[in-house]
């Protein structure tokens, strides 16, 4: 599985933070994208956790599988470093 993603994000002064990222997966014979975007997260590191549940669970409900170890090799509940 080879996976590519675009993210982005925005602190705004009203309605917190706007965290959101686009991913391709290709590989295995089930090539697939994925759009989560999400709005008023208290900061950033909400939004990128959220979005990484969300993109896990779903890969977890396409591919099987352990979750637990699909996060550890995925580096954790973060992938942004903290």
């Amino acid at each position: 599985m080879t996976a590519h993603n675009k993210n982005g994000w925005l602190p705004r002064a009203d309605r917190g933070w706007r965290v959101h990222s686009l991913g391709v997966f290709t590989g295995s014979g089930r090539d697939y994208r994925m759009a989560v975007l999400t709005d008023d997260n208290p900061d950033m590191n909400y939004g990128v956790d959220t979005i990484q549940r969300v993109a896990l669970a779903v890969h977890h409900d396409l591919y099987g599988g352990d979750l637990a170890a699909l996060r550890q090799a995925h580096g954790g509940a973060r992938s942004h470093g903290k």
